[in-house]
């Protein structure tokens, strides 16, 4: 497991924390697209932690459910930070479309692994 696997997961991890944690002000507004960078942003962090551990000796099934864990973690970590940060706050459906985009990301990562053959 070279460190060069790793990179991608660590700037997607890392855009997410920055983004997550930047102080909002004026309210939230629509949620429509802090719903999607939700998906979005947990789906490439779920396929980058993918790809990064596609090398550990571990049975597949066991290794994607602890990448999707992981991210899941990781988000709820990230939403009770934001109790700390003003204009945001802790939401449990934030929380929830985390864990949906890690499912969709690991998801996708197996079509893309089927598909590579």
């Amino acid at each position: 497991m070279t460190s060069v696997r790793w990179r991608p997961a660590a700037v997607v991890a890392g855009l997410v924390l920055v983004a997550s944690l930047v102080p909002l002000s004026g309210g939230r507004g629509s949620q429509s697209p802090f719903v999607l960078a939700h998906l979005l942003g947990y789906a490439a962090l779920a396929a980058s932690l993918a790809v990064a551990t596609d090398s550990v000796d571990r049975p597949r099934r066991v290794r994607l459910v602890g990448v999707t864990l992981a991210a899941v973690v990781f988000g709820a970590l990230i939403e009770a930070g934001q109790s700390l940060v003003p204009g945001r706050a802790y939401s449990t459906g934030d929380v929830m479309m985390n864990g949906l985009g890690a499912v969709v990301g690991v998801a996708g990562w197996l079509l893309v692994d089927r598909l590579r053959g």
